[in-house]
């Protein structure tokens, strides 16, 4: 399908959707973020075969500081109480991205620091005893802007249990897959996981 749009049409929505967020500054306040964001998408996603998952990574290739990608892990980082799958659709992106700016912006960090941690402690099963005690360490007094204190705290104690134990911390257990096991070739999610597989691999 996205093989249908011609490289005019590519050119003309993708100009349109960088000149939108080439002025964004993380000094900014959230709402001309959110605005600038969501009309920089609209652009993107007139290009067949582009919805709001695929077109967030086009933005956050343009301003990956402040634009962050719609990312499962992400997603269900900040959105811990959510249960179902995930529609990819403009209204989750737009709560993601409001959850994400409070962290952006508030405490000065990059969107794209925010994806990479939130893809390390949703899969923090897969990490060593080692490198777990390293990940509750940098996460000691942080928290995330819409988990209380006690939130945080249970995750640390999730996260230094399931060492011990081999279970899964209570990150994981919101949603996401255990890396490493084979999809339906129909992409569909198994009854297991709320999550699919990201769509770009994190370095």
């Amino acid at each position: 399908m996205i093989q249908k749009n011609t490289e005019d049409e590519v050119q003309e929505h993708t100009g349109k959707a960088a000149s939108l967020l080439q002025n964004l500054r993380r000094d900014q306040s959230a709402d001309v973020v959110m605005s600038s964001v969501e009309d920089a998408l609209k652009q993107v996603c007139n290009l067949k075969g582009v919805g709001p998952a695929t077109g967030t990574l086009v933005l956050c290739v343009f301003q990956p500081d402040i634009v962050p990608f719609f990312e499962d892990e992400l997603f269900f980082w900040l959105h811990p109480d959510h249960t179902g799958k995930l529609k990819y659709d403009k209204k989750e992106y737009m709560s993601l991205l409001t959850k994400a700016l409070e962290i952006i912006l508030d405490r000065n960090i990059e969107a794209r620091a925010l994806e990479k941690t939130a893809y390390v402690v949703m899969h923090a099963d897969q990490l060593g005893a080692d490198e777990r005690m390293q990940l509750e360490q940098a996460m000691d007094g942080t928290g995330t802007a819409n988990h209380t204190e006690e939130e945080s705290l249970e995750t640390k104690r999730s996260l230094s249990n399931s060492s011990d134990t081999g279970d899964q911390p209570k990150a994981v257990e919101s949603g996401v897959k255990r890396p490493g096991v084979r999809r339906k070739a129909s992409k569909e999610v198994d009854a297991d996981t709320n999550l699919r597989r990201s769509k770009r691999k994190k370095t």
